[in-house]
């Protein structure tokens, strides 16, 4: 039998337990604390998502809008473009890039560069010349010395 009383008393002080546990945060006000201080943080973490919306809702307007100018100046760049290749087709005159002395200078200058290359090519055709104990040549002096 005391061990059923023994029972007894261990289920009466746990629910005792529990109950005080369960009250007398309430009581001492903690609980309402942290109550008030969750609702101040939603309320600034909701205030805080509308300013990110609203500001991330401007930058995609910028966006589009940038995208709108940037297309509409394609567009037009195209049709200078198209305007420019038209007028061309019309004008195919040849306008020289430089004046007719500086041109007359330069075909001068190539027939000697193209003279100089052909003189190149025709030294590459001759013997290679010989360093050898008897001197040719100029060097031939030295050989008789």
């Amino acid at each position: 039998m005391t061990w059923l009383i023994d029972i007894i008393i261990f289920i009466a002080g746990m629910a005792t337990g529990l109950i005080a546990v369960r009250f007398i945060p309430q009581i001492s006000g903690k609980t309402h604390k942290l109550s008030e201080e969750l609702a101040e943080h939603v309320k600034a973490q909701e205030s805080f998502k509308q300013d990110v919306d609203s500001y991330l809702a401007s930058v995609n307007q910028a966006m589009q809008q940038i995208a709108q100018q940037a297309t509409q100046a394609a567009n037009e760049s195209q049709q200078q473009f198209s305007k420019l290749a038209a007028t061309q087709k019309e004008h195919k005159e040849f306008v020289p890039f430089f004046g007719d002395d500086t041109a007359a200078i330069m075909a001068q200058s190539q027939a000697v560069e193209s003279a100089n290359k052909t003189k190149i090519d025709s030294h590459s055709e001759e013997l290679p010349r010989d360093y050898s104990e008897n001197k040719m040549g100029w060097f031939s002096e030295q050989n008789q010395k």
